[in-house]
């Protein structure tokens, strides 16, 4: 069966003359946290999308890496909530233009207090002094 077809038949969308669609669900729906889709992203998609250089037009990658207090940890979080809004409203303004104007782009902001495993060893004590070397 034809992949359009397929999601029209789920009601997702609705199948017009020459293929074109009609989405019916919300352009703005957030995966449900640890819902089927989340977790197929997570099982199957994940790994694929982060497999690649990001080094062509359009792509970016950063990690970044710091100390912060929780205060603006939680300011940082503002603005990745800020983000996410300004992404669903430009997704909503170009829904107007033809498909071939218009490209798949997803978007991955992730956060949280972490310390690769690999430098859990390197880590001194709070308050343990190095010993200087005279």
């Amino acid at each position: 069966m034809h992949q359009l077809a397929k999601l029209d038949k789920l009601k997702l969308i609705e199948l017009l003359p020459k293929n074109r669609i009609k989405l019916l669900i919300a352009p703005n729906f957030s995966w449900r946290k640890n819902g089927p889709i989340q977790r197929f992203f997570v099982e199957r998609l994940r790994d694929e999308f982060l497999h690649s250089d990001f080094d062509r037009p359009g792509e970016v990658w950063m990690v970044l890496s710091g100390m912060l207090s929780q205060v603006s940890a939680r300011k940082l979080a503002g603005h990745a909530r800020r983000l996410e809004r300004e992404y669903r409203e430009l997704n909503e303004t170009d829904m107007h233009l033809p498909l071939e104007q218009r490209d798949q782009v997803s978007m991955i902001v992730a956060m949280r207090p972490w310390r690769p495993a690999v430098f859990h060893k390197l880590r001194r004590e709070p308050g343990v002094r190095k010993a200087k070397v005279t």
